[in-house]
């Protein structure tokens, strides 16, 4: 019995490595028959290889050139969701995130100039219990004020994107962000729960009688977002130490972040922030005394890189042997049929308030060193069991894949080794806070690699 099912692993085992054999194959000759222009030495009837004549080649030996950069600023408006707070990340530094924000009206021709106005609330519902970044137990003060210039949602707001407001304080707010407990909310005798959220209570008397003589500015939405442009949300605690502070997901979606009017006793009104409001995010990096700091602007080689979201650092991977690939074959035609790269984690830096990225990313890099724009599938990491590692399979993917093979392409017939590299980032889907450190040693148990499996044309 034993050896019957050993029989049957074997025979699974070879069935499987023909299976990915012929797939191999049949992508290579897609590849090839699929163009309508190549080379003159790569297409034609009297070149192309005999099936007995290919000759695939798995390699991993490559040097991988891997450092550290700044990522690009990233559009920040209109999105659902919106980090707000202020951190110390231990290996990361400082970093603090404020929201700007405009109301809508709930309807047409308000009027409180003949009512008693109680209490005027600022309410920011939080995202879910688990959408932070950092530790919620540190305590944080939150300020608002008043902006003074128009929010356009036909405008891209970016991460260093910025608005005028009036300076005078309207209202502030600081403790612990409670995720996770409801609030109870009292309008006269009548008690509401609401779903957790932060609740800055509006005390400057000026924007109160401003709410309260609006008159004809209260007629239409377009005169209400003239009247009253908006607010920005500022963190506004000391500096953190280090491992203190949070960063939380704010969600706008939802029908609770807004401004609420009290008045008459039991009578409110709720300017919502939703899907119509222009909103975006500011947001601020501060490496100064990290020991990431030193290598931000050396671009060399080094054994730890960092990966950052909300526009924070992006670790750049270069291929500097790939080219041997052309060389060592008399300047064929090497193409490539898949690819995998991997990069080892430090999975000791991440405890519980500061865990893996949900999903991370590579993007390809232009010749200043700025994310380039391709079309195509953007391959995505997956972790091993552990997270020590995080590795894509490019089989599928036009990137790197392709880009591998452009680079190679190009070198063949320019002799010009173009090799701008590719990005390693976190992932830009997610709009709150995620960071990740890579073990990039090429000398350690454990390397970075990219593997190869190619074919040199005949």
């Amino acid at each position: 019995m034993g050896l019957q099912k050993n029989m049957q692993s074997y025979m699974i085992r070879c069935l499987f490595a023909k299976t990915k054999l012929l797939f191999l194959l049949f992508t290579f000759y897609s590849i090839v028959l699929a163009c309508k222009k190549v080379d003159s030495e790569v297409i034609g009837k009297d070149i192309l290889p005999n099936g007995d004549d290919i000759v695939l080649i798995e390699t991993d030996t490559f040097q991988l050139v891997t450092y550290t950069q700044k990522d690009d600023s990233v559009r920040t408006d209109e999105r659902p969701v919106s980090p707000l707070g202020r951190m110390n990340d231990p290996v990361f530094g400082t970093t603090a995130t404020s929201i700007f924000a405009q109301f809508r009206l709930p309807e047409n021709n308000l009027d409180f100039s003949a009512v008693t106005i109680d209490s005027v609330v600022l309410s920011l519902k939080f995202q879910g219990k688990t959408a932070y970044y950092g530790n919620l137990n540190s305590p944080q003060t939150f300020k608002v004020f008043e902006l003074s210039q128009n929010l356009r949602t036909d405008s891209q707001y970016y991460s260093t994107s910025w608005a005028n407001y009036d300076p005078q304080e309207l209202g502030s707010w600081s403790g612990q962000m409670n995720l996770t407990d409801s609030v109870m909310v009292f309008q006269g005798s009548v008690a509401k729960k609401l779903p957790p959220q932060v609740r800055i209570h509006i005390t400057s008397a000026s924007f109160i009688n401003k709410l309260k003589n609006a008159g004809i500015n209260f007629a239409t939405t377009e005169a209400f977002l003239q009247y009253l442009k908006g607010v920005v949300v500022v963190p506004v605690s000391p500096p953190p130490a280090p491992g203190e502070g949070a960063i939380v997901n704010v969600d706008f979606l939802n029908g609770y972040s807004g401004l609420t009017i009290y008045y008459s006793d039991s009578l409110s009104k709720f300017f919502p922030i939703n899907e119509n409001s222009a909103r975006f995010n500011n947001i601020t990096h501060d490496y100064t005394g990290t020991v990431l700091a030193g290598q931000l602007n050396l671009k060399q080689n080094r054994d730890t890189c960092y990966a950052q979201s909300m526009a924070g650092l992006k670790t750049l991977i270069k291929f500097p042997t790939i080219f041997d690939l052309v060389k060592n074959n008399n300047n064929k035609v090497v193409s490539v049929l898949s690819a995998e790269l991997i990069l080892p984690t430090y999975t000791i830096n991440s405890p519980t308030d500061y865990p893996f990225p949900l999903q991370t990313m590579f993007i390809e890099s232009d010749s200043m060193g700025k994310n380039k724009q391709t079309s195509g599938v953007v391959p995505f990491g997956t972790y091993n069991t552990d997270k020590s590692q995080v590795k894509t399979s490019l089989t599928y993917s036009l990137l790197p894949k392709n880009y591998l093979q452009t680079i190679l392409d190009t070198y063949r017939k320019t002799g010009v080794a173009a090799d701008n590299g590719i990005f390693f980032v976190t992932s830009y889907n997610y709009a709150g806070m995620e960071r990740i450190i890579l073990n990039t040693s090429k000398t350690g148990v454990v390397r970075p690699k990219l593997k190869l499996i190619y074919t040199v044309v005949p």
